[in-house]
């Protein structure tokens, strides 16, 4: 992405359309990242196959751990950071619409309080509770 400087002088300042970048390098990224996104789904593909279960074990591992890991950092090295902001802004700006709220009802508070503390109370009951033969 190319930016042109003003000839009157004035300063130079970033817009919203500024941070699109068109290029190819960064639909191969995000071509890499929705991969790496979706390569455990093809784990029910290999195993589906004829291959020998060493194979089919080695490949649903690599579609696990290895493989997107890889994508991912081919996503990095394509995406550039240009592309990584354009991405960051707009899922930020997503999120930013249903982020939770600074402040909220104290009714709210306190049904969330009762949720986070009833598990650890029936934990401690079905502790004491048990038999212990």
């Amino acid at each position: 992405m190319w930016l042109m400087f003003p000839k009157d002088g004035s300063k130079l300042t970033l817009t919203r359309n500024m941070l699109w970048c068109p290029e190819k390098s960064f639909r191969f990224g995000i071509f890499f990242f929705v991969l790496t996104l979706i390569s455990p789904v093809f784990i029910p593909l290999v195993s589906a196959t004829g291959l020998p279960i060493k194979w089919k074990t080695a490949l649903s591992g690599l579609l696990v751990v290895g493989i997107p890991q890889l994508l991912t950092l081919l996503a990095i090295v394509f995406l550039r950071k240009s592309g990584f902001n354009y991405i960051k802004e707009r899922m930020f700006g997503f999120l930013k619409r249903y982020a939770l709220p600074s402040t909220v009802s104290r009714t709210r508070y306190h049904i969330g309080l009762v949720m986070f503390l009833l598990p650890f109370l029936f934990g401690w009951l079905e502790k004491r509770s048990t038999n212990r033969c």
